[in-house]
């Protein structure tokens, strides 16, 4: 008998579902969603194909309970930044992506080599529009419409936005997810990890990018606070 088997019943169930989303996390970061099936994970994670059954019914499942694991504070984050952006009396275009950069920020640097995999994921899952990315967003207080009303305080001074601000908001926010999803590669992001953690002068850099794109979508941009 193996030693997990050996194992009491809740301590068992635990290593090996954090084992199959560890080894999927980092497989679908390495490949993609679609180019790893259930019998490899089970394969890299080191049990068997019915281990994934008896946790998770369906593939579907499994990537959805991956995405959770980390999105779920991720997306905490930003409302906690989108709150205060809200309450402040002269908040800045730099808060608005701060609230997107920062968390993401955090969590790579706690965790370079989960956190890069399961960003280079749920940035997929975001440009096709998945319902796994798209039933987290949708949560309640949902982050979509929390980040629109931080937009609109800091870019429309409370009123609503035109429909091509609001998109030039949701280019920023992809493209800081985007190339942060790929620090860890050449070319596109190279030299952004230094020493197992992001380069703070590459985070820095992409806060200017972002920011003064979304400076430049509004007029007169005078009028804002970088």
């Amino acid at each position: 008998m193996s030693s997990t088997a050996s194992r009491s019943g809740p301590r068992t169930d635990l290593d090996v579902r954090d084992a199959l989303l560890d080894t999927a996390e980092r497989l679908y970061g390495d490949k993609s969603i679609d180019g790893v099936s259930l019998r490899s994970i089970a394969r890299e994670a080191g049990v068997g194909s019915a281990a994934v059954f008896y946790h998770f019914e369906s593939k579907e499942q499994l990537t959805r309970a991956v995405v959770e694991r980390r999105a779920t504070r991720y997306n905490d984050g930003i409302r906690r930044r989108c709150g205060a952006i809200l309450e402040a009396e002269a908040p800045a275009v730099r808060d608005l992506v701060d609230a997107i950069l920062v968390p993401l920020t955090e969590m790579i640097n706690e965790d370079p080599g989960g956190a890069l995999a399961w960003l280079k994921t749920y940035s997929w899952l975001a440009q096709v529009q998945d319902p796994a990315y798209l039933d987290l967003v949708r949560t309640e207080p949902r982050v979509d419409r929390l980040f629109l009303r931080a937009m609109e305080r800091v870019l429309g001074h409370g009123r609503p936005l035109p429909p091509a601000v609001q998109r030039r908001g949701g280019i920023a926010l992809f493209s800081i997810m985007q190339a942060l999803s790929r620090a860890d590669t050449s070319g596109f992001g190279s030299g952004a990890l230094v020493d197992g953690a992001l380069d703070p002068e590459y985070v820095e850099q992409l806060g200017i990018f972002a920011t003064a794109g979304l400076i430049g979508s509004v007029t007169p941009p005078q009028t804002l606070r970088p």
